[in-house]
C-alpha cells in the first residue's frame, strides 16, 4: 500500500478471490478483490476504488505496491498514483478522484466457459496507454524459434491437446499457455519511479505457464504414487528434482531439514507466494510428499474417520500447480527475452526502453545470451541516474544507466537477491 501523508488516502491493492481459477460459486465482477482502493486514512471510508481484473480466474492479483507519482498531463501537474500489473499494463489516476489519465476501455473478451456453472466476465479493462511492458497471450509470433524443429513441436503440442493461448481464455481441463503467467508481467517488486523524470521502472517475467483445472475427486488416483512422483509432478518444475533449485525456485535440501514434519504440512497446505496452496491434494499424498523431501518416513496425518480416497475442501476443481510450458529441450518455449527491465514515460504513456534482465549461463553456453530471466523482487531508482537491481537466479546485482538501460556495473552476490532496496 501507499499512504499519501497531505491528503490522508492510502491506496491499497487487493488480491483475487478464492479459489483462484474456478469461480462458479462467486459470480460477479468479485468486488472488491482485484482492485486498487483509495481509503480514508483516518476513518477506513472508501473514496474510490478501480478493479483490474472482473471475476479473476486467472490469479491476477495485484501484488505490487502502487506508487504515488506526479506527472504533466494535458498542460496540468497531476498528483496521480500508478500500479503496475501481473498483466503487464500500467493504470494511472489522479490521486483525488480515481479518475483514469490515459483512457481505460472495456473490451470483450471470451465469456463462455467449458467448466459448469461458470460464467467469466464479458468484458476486461485495458489502458490506452502506455503499451503493455509484458507479450499479451501465447501468440504464434512468441514461439521460441531456438532450432528447426522448436516451433513445430509447440504447434503440435498445442494443436494435439487443444490448449488456449488467449490472454482472457477461461480456465478448462484441458489446459492453457497463459502469457503473462500468474508471475507477472510484475509482481510484488513494484515499480520505482524518478520524480524528475516522470520516468517509472519496472521489472517484469515473460515466461509461459501451463494452467489446467482437475476434478478434486480425480487426483485420489495418484495416491497410490510414490513421493519421488508426487513432488516430480508438482514441486520439481521450481525446485527441481534433486531439491537444489531452479531459475524459478530456491533450494529446499538444507531448510526443509531443520522444519518439523507439522510446519511443513502446514507450509504446504496454506503456500506461501509466488509457492500455491496445495490444500487440494488428499493428506496421504502430501505425506509422500513430505516423506521425500525430509528423507524420512512420516506417519499418516489422515484425521480419524477419515480414507486415503478423501481430498479436503468442498470445491469441485483444483489446480495443476504453477508449471511452466517448455519446449522439447526444457526452455520456455517462448522468444526470450524471459525477463525485462522497462523503463515507461508516465507524461507521455510511453515505453522507452525495454532490455533483457538477467542471463542464464547454461543457456549463454549454447548459443542465447541476454536471455533474460523469471524474475521476484523490485529495483530502486536514485537521483543519480541510476536503478539498482537482482532480482534474477542469476544471483547478479546490477546497475542501470536510466536514460539508456545499458548496465552500468554488476556483481555476483552470494545468493538469489529477490527483495527491494533502500538507500
Amino acid at each position: 500500500m501507499a499512504l499519501d501523508a497531505k491528503s490522508g488516502i492510502v491506496y491499497v491493492p487487493t488480491a483475487s478471490p478464492s479459489f483462484d481459477f474456478y469461480g462458479a460459486d462467486r459470480a460477479g465482477q468479485n468486488l472488491f478483490a482485484n482492485c486498487l482502493l483509495a481509503l480514508d486514512g483516518r476513518t477506513g471510508k472508501r473514496i474510490w476504488h478501480f478493479q483490474t481484473t472482473h471475476h479473476d480466474l486467472w490469479d491476477r492479483d495485484n501484488g505490487s505496491p502502487p506508487n504515488l507519482v506526479n506527472v504533466a498531463h494535458n498542460g496540468k501537474s497531476i498528483d496521480a498514483v500508478a500500479l503496475v500489473t501481473k498483466l503487464g499494463y500500467v493504470f494511472l489516476f489522479d490521486r483525488k478522484n480515481g479518475d483514469p489519465l490515459f483512457d481505460i476501455k472495456e473490451v470483450p473478451v471470451p465469456a463462455t466457459s467449458e467448466m459448469p456453472g461458470e460464467k467469466p466476465w464479458p468484458t476486461q479493462p485495458f489502458p490506452a496507454k502506455p503499451a503493455p511492458f509484458a507479450r499479451q497471450g501465447f501468440r504464434k509470433e512468441y514461439y521460441s524459434n531456438i532450432d528447426s524443429g522448436t516451433n513445430t513441436f509447440i504447434e503440435n503440442e498445442i494443436k494435439k491437446n487443444g490448449y488456449n493461448t488467449g490472454v482472457y481464455d477461461p480456465p478448462n481441463l484441458r489446459g492453457s499457455i497463459v502469457v503473462p503467467a500468474a508471475h507477472g508481467g510484475a509482481n510484488w517488486g513494484g515499480a520505482s519511479y524518478n520524480p524528475h523524470s516522470g520516468i517509472l521502472f519496472v521489472n517484469s517475467t515473460d515466461v509461459p505457464w501451463f494452467q489446467q483445472l482437475r476434478e478434486i475427486k480425480s487426483l485420489v488416483h495418484d495416491n497410490q504414487l510414490q513421493g519421488k512422483e508426487l513432488f516430480k509432478k508438482y514441486c520439481s518444475s521450481c525446485h527441481g528434482m534433486d531439491r537444489k533449485g531452479t531459475n524459478y525456485g530456491p533450494n529446499i535440501v538444507n531448510k526443509v531439514n531443520k522444519l518439523s514434519v507439522p510446519f511443513l504440512d502446514n507450509f504446504i497446505k496454506k503456500g506461501a507466494e509466488p509457492m500455491p496452496s496445495f490444500k487440494h491434494l488428499p493428506q496421504v499424498q502430501l505425506d509422500a510428499i513430505i516423506s521425500f523431501i525430509k528423507n524420512i518416513e512420516v506417519k499418516s496425518q489422515v484425521g480419524a474417520g477419515a480414507t486415503t480416497s478423501e481430498s479436503p475442501g468442498d470445491q469441485p476443481y483444483g489446480f495443476s500447480g504453477y508449471d511452466f510450458f517448455n519446449d522439447e529441450h526444457g526452455i520456455p518455449a517462448i522468444k526470450p527475452p524471459f525477463g525485462t527491465l522497462n523503463a515507461i514515460d508516465l507524461n507521455k504513456g510511453e515505453i522507452l526502453w525495454q532490455v533483457p534482465l538477467g542471463e542464464d549461463k547454461k543457456l549463454a553456453k549454447i548459443g542465447i545470451p541476454r536471455s533474460g530471466m523469471y524474475n521476484r523482487g523490485g529495483g530502486i531508482a536514485t537521483a543519480g541516474g541510476l536503478i539498482f537491481i537482482a532480482a534474477t537466479a542469476d544471483r547478479m546485482f546490477r546497475a542501470f544507466e536510466q536514460s539508456t538501460g545499458s548496465v552500468i556495473w554488476e556483481t555476483e552476490l552470494p545468493a538469489d537477491g529477490r527483495k527491494r532496496y533502500d538507500t
